[in-house]
């Protein structure tokens, strides 16, 4: 339901032939499941609870909720929409309406806070409970920014400040690399490219035999073409 006028639809009829239309882009969808899969994802709230809370208030301008979920398979976390709240296309069409008639949506979209759902056995959300177990840093602060940053445009929503997104960007780059923070610009030895030292290059450095003028050219011969390769 790709079309801009399926998404007034939808939330207009509410049902189809006794069936509750559900917006899984919403918070509030949940899949099947067993009574030991429900135990198991309590369990996991509770081993997750220190990291929920904190990235609650690390994210409190931006999010709403925080919370465990089994549906989210490959990627650390998802951003949904409340329940009250819009779906990342809905919010692209009223912003884009807003934007054209200029009227005071725009502020009001732009401070609407959604939810986080995270994966109970990603590397990286197993990484931040430790760190927030251990005392939380500025690093894991950031580390935490970033990653809903990213979950918020792999959900199709866009990130507000792109500039201080790609300086976080830059910095966890940086660290997988192996540089030092704020290092700024690096020294480039040019040396080996004086003028006066490639001035001084003869033929004999080069290799090339003096009077050899076919070195580098690779233009075929007539007379080494081969008739029958033709």
């Amino acid at each position: 339901m790709d079309d801009p006028v399926d998404e007034y639809v939808i939330q207009l009829l509410g049902k189809f032939k006794d069936k509750q239309l559900t917006n899984i882009a919403k918070t509030g969808f949940e899949l099947p499941t067993s009574q030991e899969e429900k135990s198991k994802l309590d369990k996991l709230k509770k081993y997750y609870a220190p990291l929920t809370k904190w990235m609650k208030e690390v994210l409190s301008d931006f999010v709403e909720n925080v919370n465990v979920s089994l549906n989210v398979i490959e990627h650390p976390m998802i951003v949904l929409a409340t329940q009250s709240g819009f779906s990342a296309n809905y919010e692209k069409l009223a912003k884009a309406q807003a934007s054209a008639y200029k009227d005071e949506r725009l502020s009001y979209l732009e401070k609407l806070k959604r939810n986080i759902e995270i994966n109970p056995y990603h590397p990286f959300i197993k990484e931040l409970l430790d760190r927030v177990k251990d005392s939380p840093d500025e690093d894991a602060k950031e580390s935490a920014t970033l990653l809903y940053e990213i979950a918020l445009m792999n959900s199709g929503y866009s990130v507000k400040d792109q500039v201080k997104f790609t300086k976080r960007f830059y910095q966890v780059m940086g660290d997988s690399l192996g540089l030092q923070r704020n290092l700024g610009e690096v020294t480039v030895d040019l040396s080996e490219y004086d003028e006066d030292k490639l001035a001084g290059i003869n033929s004999e450095d080069l290799h090339i035999p003096s009077g050899d003028s076919s070195v580098g050219d690779n233009t075929p011969k007539f007379e080494d073409v081969n008739p029958d390769e033709l």
